[in-house]
């Protein structure tokens, strides 16, 4: 009973490392989220927790992706991509495909970058995971605009303001930078709805 209560105490606490690295990403406290992540690392390893260390390393890439590691980010994504596939955590693997195609489309690694938007999406709407999904198609318009096919671009831009537009930014976990993207992807396009969005954006924040 000593043991299972310590155990227990120990995934408790990879909950709580997990919360407060997000709270020291969101304030940007890189510093203090550093040493939360590689302290969660090292417990869920310990616990041989191998989604709880799936779910660290996603964490690790977006903190190496926000201080600029782009590499190194894409590292730990690809590390996060084997063993999701490894332990069968397909929640987890939709999470590293969007992070991989984020941060090839940063390196202008375009093509390869819509083939992992697209993959998270697919992903995404199999698991009916619908926000995320919403977050990838978005992903894919940008990667696609990227790489010339404004048509493509366009097809997935509406697709996500329709959802947007029916469902709202409930579940989304940064709406702004969504809505910002939205708004992006159509003044490149010289849509004239852009400024349009925007305030919608504004509004429902």
């Amino acid at each position: 009973k000593a043991l299972t209560a310590e155990i227990g105490d120990r995934v408790n606490e990879s909950f709580v490392l997990h919360n407060h690295n997000n709270l020291y990403m969101q304030v940007g406290d890189y510093d203090t989220a550093r040493k939360m992540i590689l302290e969660l690392l090292d417990l869920t390893r310990q616990l041989d927790d191998q989604e709880g260390y799936c779910l660290a390393l996603l964490s690790l890439s977006h903190y190496q992706a926000a201080t600029g590691e782009i590499e190194a980010s894409l590292q730990s994504a690809r590390e996060l991509h084997t063993l999701s596939v490894e332990g069968g955590y397909r929640s987890e693997l939709a999470c590293a495909l969007h992070m991989e195609a984020s941060l090839l489309l940063t390196l202008g690694r375009t093509a390869e970058a819509v083939d992992g938007y697209r993959q998270a999406h697919a992903l995404r709407v199999e698991l009916d995971e619908s926000a995320e999904a919403i977050e990838s198609l978005a992903g894919l318009a940008q990667a696609r605009l990227r790489a010339g096919d404004r048509a493509g671009a366009a097809e997935a831009i509406e697709a996500v303001l329709e959802y947007l537009a029916a469902s709202g930014v409930e579940g989304f976990e940064e709406p702004g930078a969504l809505f910002l993207a939205c708004f992006q992807l159509l003044q490149a396009m010289h849509d004239p709805r852009a400024l349009a969005v925007l305030r919608q954006g504004h509004d429902l924040l």
